[in-house]
């Protein structure tokens, strides 16, 4: 009996051993669709990745992770994870557990034109700029003073005009959504307005785009792909 108890604790501790020595290059091809690891070293529990793109475009450089092992105290599986974004650093802890996953210290920049590129309707506007979150806790039931502010925003069809504005955008959790809303801060094309961000299917709602006086001819090869006249032009979102 003693000795099968040891060949069990053997083998368990032999299994620990190449779980934590496992490449993290084994998962990197695994990851949902449509995020891409590049550059992929370390293991699942220390490792980096020099990019992590999102449908073929870079969003994040540097990619580092390091495993908490005091999280195992509270029964999660934690990481620390730092990456930056045109010399922007950012971070955040990111853990697993029975409750499901959650984030928590997140201050990061990450550019939004990776972020637009899957939605039809705002991809073809081919908007860009850097998106700063901040965020206490995220999770799928908490959404914990969560703060974004969008700067030098730019459109490839408006060159002359770029760039043309800053906006506050403000979330909450409305069960299984999230209700949106964007603000303009300053520029020469005001956006705003409001919708939900539901938890399967495209975001819901609608976005409000006004040119400053004079500047209406800058903005003409954005606005003819919206809906609307000289009172401002709206794009109906969800709306295929």
């Amino acid at each position: 009996m003693k000795s099968r108890r040891l060949l069990w604790l053997g083998v368990a501790s032999l299994l620990l051993f190449m779980l934590i020595r496992l490449p993290v290059g084994l998962f990197a091809g695994q990851l949902p669709q449509p995020w891409q690891l590049g550059e992929v070293s370390g293991s699942l529990w220390h490792g980096q990745a020099a990019q992590l793109g999102a449908r073929g475009q870079l969003l994040l450089s540097g990619l580092r992770w390091n495993w908490q092992p005091a999280a195992l105290l509270k029964g999660r599986l934690a990481w620390q994870v730092s990456a930056q974004h045109e010399q922007k650093l950012g971070h955040a802890r990111l853990s697993v557990g029975v409750g499901g996953w959650r984030a928590e210290e997140i201050d990061a920049v990450l550019p939004l034109a990776p972020l637009l590129a899957g939605d039809p309707q705002l991809g073809s506007l081919q908007i860009g700029g850097n998106l700063a979150v901040q965020a206490r806790k995220l999770s799928q039931t908490e959404w914990d003073g969560v703060a974004a502010t969008l700067s030098d925003a730019h459109s490839a069809v408006t060159p002359q005009a770029n760039p043309f504005g800053s906006y506050r955008l403000q979330s909450t959790r409305n069960g299984g959504d999230i209700a949106w809303q964007i603000l303009p801060l300053q520029g020469t094309l005001q956006i705003d307005g409001n919708g939900v961000l539901p938890a399967h299917g495209p975001v819901q709602g609608q976005l409000r785009f006004t040119p400053a006086p004079g500047q209406e001819a800058l903005f003409a090869p954005l606005l003819q792909r919206l809906g609307g006249g000289a009172g401002g032009y709206t794009l109906q979102l969800g709306k295929h």
